[in-house]
């Protein structure tokens, strides 16, 4: 996990005990990134945390903090940030470079029956 530099490992354990327990009233996903970004959370931990608190895998951890409303205000930075790394790995892809090789695993989603 990716960790935040500011938040000692005593307050991550009381907020992530404090979000099991918010989990636990009633899952919402929502008001449980609310509080893990009014503690300080960034959105890879905001990510890390919700898996291990919800069970949601990796995917739709990311989506879901990606898409809520307690980060929406990051949306177009996330945006390009994805644009600029993807642009990135084509232009490294088209140089002539025995050692980097870019493989990508078909969408499990758009295979046919």
């Amino acid at each position: 996990m990716i960790v935040n530099a500011h938040m000692s490992e005593v307050k991550r354990e009381e907020t992530e005990a404090e979000s099991v327990m918010l989990w636990k009233d009633g899952p919402d996903v929502e008001a449980l990134l609310r509080l893990l970004r009014g503690r300080g959370f960034n959105q890879p931990e905001s990510i890390a945390t919700l898996m291990k608190i919800t069970g949601m895998d990796l995917g739709m951890a990311q989506s879901a903090v990606l898409e809520s409303q307690t980060w929406v205000d990051q949306h177009e930075r996330n945006i390009r940030i994805r644009d600029e790394l993807a642009q990135a790995l084509l232009e490294l892809s088209q140089e002539d470079n025995a050692n980097f090789k870019l493989l990508l695993e078909p969408d499990p989603a758009l295979r046919s029956p």
